[in-house]
């Protein structure tokens, strides 16, 4: 981040509906990396597949492809 910003980051299943939040919330400038463990939002481990990461902040949007295996 080239200055702090509001940071929204979440996991985002093939039909767009959002299946975990990795981080919600203000982050300092620079440079940040987040972990997703798999589970979903109610904790269970979800299945193998496509899934999307999408980061939101005051300077724009940026969406990753990500594939789960078991």
């Amino acid at each position: 981040l080239p200055a702090p910003s509001a940071v929204e980051a979440a996991i985002y299943d093939l039909s767009g509906r959002r299946v975990a939040a990795l981080h919600s919330g203000s982050l300092p400038a620079g440079r940040h990396s987040l972990r997703w463990d798999g589970l979903g939002a109610a904790g269970s481990v979800l299945p193998s597949g496509v899934y999307f990461a999408r980061v939101r902040s005051g300077f724009g949007t940026r969406t990753q492809t990500i594939v789960r295996e078991s």
